[in-house]
């Protein structure tokens, strides 16, 4: 199989079953950390996920040979499927999970992890090399 293609991505494929697993998960057997116990942590914690999912797929495509288009398209792709992922974890809740509490202002936290991470996988471009598609 391609090799170079899972030695970037498995991280953002595992970041996404642990995002999966938490959205889904009943909540009262997801430790509660003592420095997230202030108003609106929740919606901080969405959007840091969501940061490091776009982080993580975009430099997963990126670094890949591949698939070109998955290459060329390293920002808008997982910029996308963020957004996309994010709103389905929120209508999961509401429809699957229905032991959660679907939100929409989680869908917009997750959001704005999206338009952060691109962000920063912009700036990040900017500062590293990345290999060039030949």
């Amino acid at each position: 199989m391609h090799k170079t293609f899972w030695k970037y991505n498995i991280y953002w494929l595992l970041w996404l079953c642990l995002i999966s697993y938490l959205s889904n998960a009943q909540s009262d057997g997801i430790p509660k950390l003592p420095i997230l116990l202030f108003e609106g942590a929740d919606k901080l914690v969405h959007a840091i996920f969501y940061i490091i999912l776009m982080l993580c797929m975009h430099f997963g495509f990126a670094l890949q040979f591949n698939f070109p288009q998955l290459k060329n398209n390293s920002y808008s792709y997982p910029f996308v499927f963020s957004i996309l992922w994010g709103i389905l974890m929120e209508l999961s809740q509401y429809f699957i999970f229905t032991y959660r509490t679907a939100d929409f202002k989680d869908v917009l936290a997750n959001i704005t992890g999206a338009v952060v991470g691109l962000f920063f996988s912009f700036l990040a471009t900017k500062l590293i090399k990345l290999p060039k598609l030949n």
